[in-house]
């Protein structure tokens, strides 16, 4: 709370948990403060861990269409990203 993120609990709490978990950590984050995890993950964060913790605070069907929307954006688009997706 205040004066940027710690980025340690941030991986600690995120990124060690299954899609699912991290589901309920979203949703019940909400519950509690009435505010987005990812609203506030992106406000405290930036760059490549910021756009990563970003996708960790979503359900994997909401990340997922994220990193294709992001992969799209510009002049053209990140193919890498797009068959790891499409193709598994």
């Amino acid at each position: 709370k205040g004066w940027g993120s710690d980025k340690a609990k941030l991986i600690s709490s995120l990124g060690s948990t299954t899609p699912e978990d991290r589901l309920k950590i979203s949703l019940r984050y909400n519950e509690l403060f009435d505010k987005r995890l990812k609203d506030v993950i992106q406000k405290e964060t930036s760059g490549d861990f910021g756009t990563g913790m970003k996708y960790l605070s979503l359900n994997p069907i909401q990340a997922e269409c994220a990193m294709i929307k992001d992969a799209c954006k510009g002049i053209g688009s990140n193919a890498t990203i797009l068959y790891s997706i499409l193709c598994g």
